[in-house]
């Protein structure tokens, strides 16, 4: 007589020990492990398996994705916090940063109102500071005594690269060795004023300034 599994009532083969349907036990037959695997047969009591499953409801892709999940790289949570991050290296480059062509003017200024001559130098490329301190001698609080002076940027142009080493050496006389090593640079105009009567009227100069070897400086000598 023909048997019939109590689980998915498919017709079972004669002396079959699970049904090959849905791998349930067949009633009466001794239950084992399939041969190899080592884990619980789908059907036994405790498990709730699902017809059709793998013995002790092992579904094929199911172990690797969740792994797989937990394992993911967060890379929404981190383009989240990275995007902030630049946002604020942005603004402090603009606000400490973004105007180091300014740098030389300011010197020049606090050298010339403290009477410091080194200050002063600093604001020159090294090889024009050689002749620039020709005209100071090693004190030079007595060259406007009592007197604050005020230099102000009131316009700028950036130079172009390639047009930067031919204005430098014909419009300003910069030599082309120190032309050549020019990364960036700015004509400034510079108002220097001071409130005090005996100086007489504002006077505006055109003073380039350079990026040479990473610094920011003055390559000529208006002094």
């Amino acid at each position: 007589m023909a048997k019939f599994c109590a689980k998915c009532g498919s017709e079972l083969k004669e002396g079959s020990k699970f049904c090959v349907k849905c791998g349930a036990p067949v009633q009466g037959a001794p239950v084992q492990g399939m041969p190899g695997q080592g884990v619980p047969m789908q059907g036994m009591p405790g498990q709730n398996a699902q017809p059709g499953g793998m013995p002790g409801g092992y579904q094929p892709g199911a172990g690797s994705g969740m792994t797989a999940a937990k394992n993911a790289f967060p890379w929404k949570l981190l383009a989240l916090i990275a995007v902030p991050v630049v946002l604020i290296i942005l603004i402090l480059v603009l606000i400490f940063g973004g105007k180091g062509y300014e740098k030389p003017i300011e010197k020049l200024e606090k050298g010339m109102n403290e009477g410091n001559v080194e200050l002063v130098l600093e604001a020159f490329s090294p090889s024009i500071a050689s002749s620039v301190s020709a005209y100071f001698s090693d004190d030079i609080s007595d060259m406007f005594p009592d007197v604050e002076i005020d230099l102000e940027i009131i316009g700028k142009e950036k130079l172009a690269k390639g047009e930067m080493q031919d204005i430098l050496t014909e419009e300003y006389d910069v030599s082309s060795s120190v032309a050549r090593r020019v990364k960036k640079a700015y004509i400034l105009e510079v108002e220097m004023s001071s409130e005090d009567e005996d100086f007489g009227e504002p006077v505006v100069e055109e003073i380039p300034v350079v990026k040479l070897d990473g610094d920011w400086v003055i390559p000529i000598s208006f002094m």
